[in-house]
């Protein structure tokens, strides 16, 4: 945002953006070698992805966006 959008440069400025994140630290599987086919997101990269976390973080970004429509 700082270098294509000509944000400020001060890393204490608040941009004004609204998001939606976890403040959960990585927790990697404990064998992704073992289980997973390298490179796919089910779990290849240690992440995984499953429905009902992407799901609710689709579902609380949808809920922001009418909060800040309807202000």
């Amino acid at each position: 945002l700082r270098q294509q959008h000509g944000f400020a440069r001060n890393p204490e400025r608040y941009f004004g953006i609204a998001a939606v994140y976890s403040m959960e630290n990585v927790r990697r599987a404990p064998d992704v070698d073992a289980a997973c086919e390298p490179g796919s997101l089910d779990c290849g990269g240690g992440l995984g992805s499953v429905m009902h976390v992407t799901a609710s973080f689709g579902m609380a970004a949808a809920g922001k966006t009418l909060e800040l429509l309807l202000r």
